[in-house]
């Protein structure tokens, strides 16, 4: 028989996991990677989900223009909030707070024609502000990208 190994959640479901509160109803065990997309982990939910289940969840950064950009693949209590470093052929800056990427798995334009990249430098404008740490480790501190936010929130809006 097959299980799934792998866990892919938004921090809202994360958060959701560490409300039910009995390790014993999930084997986390069972999963061999716990990833987080979306939108910033907190570490209020991470720490939180870690308590319940004794594992850390790895974020994964990326957006439509560009794919993966970046992985945190060992998370621990000291980079839990960090999106990780900049996957293979991807290289990454902070410029005026805000994250730029450069890479060749990133679209030049958008399906309406419109540029994506920098037509000078190649670069791309995540929108997002973050920082990179002197690991390389990127860490989004918010996200702008998202405009048409599609969260359901408690209310059920």
């Amino acid at each position: 028989m097959y299980s799934p190994n792998i866990l892919l959640g938004t921090p809202e479901i994360y958060q959701l996991l560490s409300g039910i509160g009995k390790v014993d109803q999930i084997n986390y065990e069972k999963f061999k990677w716990l990833f987080s997309s979306g939108t910033p982990l907190t570490a209020e939910i991470g720490l939180s989900f870690h308590r319940v289940a004794n594992r850390w969840i790895h974020q994964v950064y990326g957006m439509m223009e560009a794919s993966t950009i970046s992985v945190n693949q060992k998370p621990n209590e000291q980079n839990l909030l960090s999106v990780g470093l900049p996957v293979q052929n991807v290289k990454v800056k902070i410029e005026n707070g805000l994250l730029y990427i450069k890479g060749s798995s990133i679209s030049s334009t958008y399906i309406n024609g419109n540029k994506v990249l920098d037509r000078n430098t190649g670069w791309f404008c995540t929108k997002d502000s973050g920082y990179i740490n002197k690991e390389g480790n990127i860490f989004i501190k918010k996200s702008d990208n998202n405009k048409n936010d599609l969260s359901i929130r408690k209310d059920g809006k």
